[in-house]
């Protein structure tokens, strides 16, 4: 496994349905959410390895996941029943609802219902707060990073321990 680049690993992730696999393979700087399937290959990866067969060549076997040239990874999880959870996960890696494949269809057009739900987990999900980064200052200002008016001016009337040092001066 450990061979597999990323577009592999992302369509392994997508066959076994492993949505928390998502975030870790698209740190990768190659790799590229809204790739597109060209002549049956995803990136460097032959779908037909993975058990994928073309919608236009008639398998008889239901169980084969199924690809048109030009899907995103969006559409081939949302052609193929993926989870919804999967789906949220590449929408919270940027791919795009409205890229088209060579039959002009939307990934939102395969399945409307779980793309919604997608879409739903999607505004629930939380998401990564940004850490305050402490700003570098001299002097007597350092006493002021990351105050607000409410700790210089005291709350109420009642001055704040912050506030009575920049009365006095001390800070």
């Amino acid at each position: 496994m450990a061979l597999l680049s990323w577009d592999g690993l992302v369509i392994n992730a997508l066959v076994q349905d492993w949505p928390k696999d998502v975030e870790d393979i698209f740190k990768d700087d190659a790799a590229r959410i809204d790739q597109q399937v060209r002549g049956g290959c995803f990136g460097r990866q032959q779908l037909v390895q993975c058990g994928f067969s073309s919608r236009t060549c008639n398998t008889g076997d239901a169980a084969r996941f199924t690809y048109e040239s030009g899907d995103t990874l969006l559409h081939l999880g949302n052609r193929n029943a993926a989870s919804p959870a999967f789906l949220c996960e590449l929408l919270a890696q940027g791919a795009s609802i409205h890229a088209k494949n060579s039959k002009g269809e939307t990934a939102e057009e395969l399945d409307k219902n779980r793309m919604r739900d997608a879409q739903r987990l999607f505004k629930l999900k939380p998401r990564a707060k940004k850490k305050k980064v402490a700003k570098k200052v001299e002097g007597n200002q350092s006493a002021l990073v990351g105050a607000t008016f409410g700790d210089v001016v005291g709350v109420a009337g009642k001055g704040t321990r912050l506030a009575r040092l920049m009365r006095s001066g001390g800070a």
